[in-house]
C-alpha cells in the first residue's frame, strides 16, 4: 500500500432521517455519517517521490457524492489532516439478515498537488464499507484504512 489513513468518526451514523419499505420488503433508511480524517501515513517509496513543497488531500466518493478535505502541506512521513467530513447515504435493509444492511461501499482517494501543478493527482485508493458503521444509535469509532 502507499499510505494508511487514520479515520474516527463523531457520531457516525446518526439515527436514521428517513426509513421506507419497497416493494421487496427490504426497508431503506437514510444516515448521515461524518468521518474524521485524523492523520496521513505514508510509506518511504511514494514518500519519495513527492516533490518539495506538495499538500495532500484526501477525496471521499458515494456515487455522484464528493466531499473533499481542504489541501494540508506534506509533513513527511505523518502528516495530520485534522478534518470532518459528512454524506447523507440510503441504507438498504439485506433480505437475508434482518439486521444487517446491504454493502454500501465508499472509495477514499489521496491526492497530491505538487507547486508546479493546480490540478490533483491521485496517489493512491481505499474503499470502506459504510452499512458496517450503521445502527440504530450513533456510534464512534476509529477505524484504520490502507490504501493502494
Amino acid at each position: 500500500g502507499c499510505a494508511n489513513q487514520e479515520v474516527g468518526g463523531r457520531g457516525p451514523p446518526s439515527a436514521p432521517m428517513r426509513t421506507w419499505v419497497n416493494k421487496s420488503g427490504k426497508g431503506s433508511f437514510k444516515y448521515q455519517f461524518s468521518l474524521q480524517f485524523e492523520a496521513v501515513t505514508l510509506v518511504n517509496e511514494v514518500l519519495h517521490t513527492l516533490p518539495a513543497g506538495s499538500t495532500l488531500q484526501i477525496v471521499w466518493k458515494r456515487g455522484s457524492k464528493i466531499a473533499e478535505t481542504r489541501e494540508v502541506p506534506c509533513k513527511g512521513a505523518t502528516t495530520a489532516i485534522g478534518e470532518s467530513l459528512s454524506m447523507l447515504c440510503t441504507l438498504h435493509r439485506d433480505a437475508g439478515r434482518a439486521s444487517a444492511f446491504e454493502a454500501k461501499e465508499c472509495s477514499l482517494v489521496l491526492s497530491m498537488v505538487a507547486p508546479s501543478r493546480r490540478k490533483a493527482a491521485p496517489l493512491c485508493r481505499g474503499t470502506l464499507d459504510l452499512s458496517a458503521h450503521a445502527g440504530v444509535t450513533a456510534v464512534s469509532q476509529a477505524v484504520e484504512v490502507p490504501l493502494f
